[in-house]
């Protein structure tokens, strides 16, 4: 079989996606059957089918939008409707365990391996050759909110079977290892190749010691005082021209994708 298995699992970014996109969690999309058959399609034996998640955290998507293929299988941990631009989810299920996911986070010294929010789809299925493809996306709208943070998503794709010999469970191995959600892009611009290369094919977790140090980060303050040095430096940028605090800042944010003069003319054009 050589199949592609359309994959999303979602905290999902839904601003970068153009709106035709959504998602739909109704009959005949609300069996774990159903979702097993939007990835594997017909002719692919399957069985022990078995589901976890929270009311329509799962379903079928489809759209144009600018991701890689168009339709398939959405796990989405705000529910299915918050993949659609403007749309509002159902909200999590609450705390869970999972014992891979949990290894998978003690494995890159995650110091936080508390679990929330879990889907989990799993079951057993028979390739009929020798290939077998999966395409997946896994994006999170926290990604730059929570970094260096105790708080991470965690995306687990747990391959089990006949020659795989890895530390999970049913020494499963995990596949989702290839950096995902735009990490390469925005990584290598932050700290360089070289360390990006390094902490991404080591799975190793950045310390908010090592944020401040790669400028990742400008500030690393201890949890009790977050409340007031943020009011701090608030009072201290207060004192500033609002509408230059905002030039400022989207100038920076554009230079990251710009070439140097096209950011040399956006500048001039902010002076006027």
């Amino acid at each position: 079989m050589n199949k592609s298995l359309y994959f999303l699992l979602s905290l999902f970014t839904v601003q970068s996606l153009y709106s035709q996109i959504s998602g739909n969690c109704n009959a005949p999309y609300n069996t774990p059957e159903s979702l097993v058959e939007i990835l594997v399609g017909e002719g692919v034996e399957y069985s022990n089918v078995t589901f976890s998640g929270f009311d329509c955290s799962a379903g079928y998507f489809d759209g144009t939008s600018n991701l890689d293929f168009q339709t398939g299988l959405v796990l989405a941990t705000n529910g299915v409707e918050s993949i659609t631009p403007g749309g509002f989810g159902v909200g999590g299920g609450g705390a869970g365990t999972d014992a891979d996911l949990e290894e998978q986070l003690q494995i890159v010294n995650a110091t936080n391996t508390d679990l929330n929010n879990l889907i989990v789809l799993e079951f057993d299925f028979i390739p009929n050759s020798d290939a077998v493809t999966f395409n997946y996306i896994f994006a999170s709208n926290e990604y730059q909110s929570f970094t260096c943070n105790d708080f991470n998503d965690i995306f687990g794709f747990f391959l089990s079977g006949p020659g795989i010999n890895g530390p999970f469970s049913n020494n499963a191995e995990n596949i989702a290892l290839v950096p995902d959600g735009g990490l390469s892009f925005l990584l290598t611009r932050a700290i360089g190749y070289a360390r990006a290369l390094e902490y991404a094919i080591e799975a190793k977790k950045i310390s908010s010691a090592d944020c401040l140090t790669m400028g990742i980060a400008n500030k690393v303050v201890e949890l009790d005082d977050l409340t007031a040095e943020t009011k701090k430096w608030a009072e201290h940028l207060a004192k500033r021209s609002p509408q230059a605090l905002s030039l400022t800042k989207k100038l920076m944010n554009d230079a990251l994708t710009q070439t140097y003069d096209e950011t040399f003319k956006a500048e001039a054009e902010a002076q006027n």
